[in-house]
């Protein structure tokens, strides 16, 4: 019977802390950041540190330069007509969808890709859901440069 309660409490134990999510804290230069709200451009970190001896785990991040960021409100001002004030907006940035738009701080030396959804002439939605504007954002390290044309022309300027 000891051995079976000793198993029992071993498994359970095993099963519950091992489950568990630890939140590593996150340090960019030293101060205290949301890494799941700040996007932080990987081609400005210098350096990174992992500290493995605290109860959750830290990670310090190095940057070459002071970053500067921007909001959600100043990505919609300069890439869309929207308006901040409209309260039927729904985030995506990275494929993530955003649960607090006020907390988002972008690295500015992204390139930012912003794609407007309408959903009022979706016609299986629901009508609470017709005003609904989807903003998908991406980030990008580096300028995309889109490429027209005959395929083959492209391989030749390409490999030759």
């Amino acid at each position: 019977m000891k051995k079976l309660f000793l198993i029992l409490f071993c498994l359970i134990s095993l099963i519950s802390y091992s489950q568990e999510r630890h939140n590593q804290t996150f340090y960019l230069n030293g101060k205290v950041i949301d890494f799941e709200n700040v996007y932080i451009n990987p081609m400005n970190i210098d350096s990174l540190f992992v500290e493995k001896q605290t109860d959750v785990g830290e990670v310090y991040l190095y940057t070459t330069k002071q970053i500067e960021y921007i909001n959600l409100d100043s990505v919609l001002q300069s890439h869309t007509t929207l308006d901040k004030e409209q309260n039927n907006i729904l985030y995506i940035i990275a494929d993530k969808v955003i649960k607090c738009e006020s907390k988002v701080l972008i690295d500015k030396s992204f390139f930012i890709y912003v794609k407007t959804n309408f959903l009022d002439e979706v016609e299986y939605l629901d009508e609470s859901l017709k005003g609904l504007i989807i903003v998908n954002i991406s980030l990008k390290s580096e300028k995309q440069i889109r490429i027209r044309g005959d395929k083959k022309a492209i391989d030749n300027l390409i490999y030759k």
